[in-house]
């Protein structure tokens, strides 16, 4: 079962990682992320949402998930 984790826990928790979530529109008008850590970038998402806050939350909780 998914651990329940507040937005700013969640923030917090990517941040003291190195991680930086940004989101980009897309010309379809969707919306994907690119995700730097520290001064890498990890590259733009596969996955396409329908606002720039579900990208980042989306993000942020596949980035928790791998690395808590």
């Amino acid at each position: 079962m998914p651990e329940l984790i507040s937005p700013f826990e969640l923030s917090n928790f990517i941040e003291n990682k190195g991680f930086d979530v940004f989101p980009v529109r897309q010309p379809n008008g969707m919306y994907k992320c690119i995700v730097w850590q520290l001064e890498k970038s990890l590259g733009l998402g596969r996955f396409e949402y329908k606002s720039w806050k579900d990208a980042v939350y989306q993000t942020q909780l596949k980035i928790y998930d791998k690395y808590n």
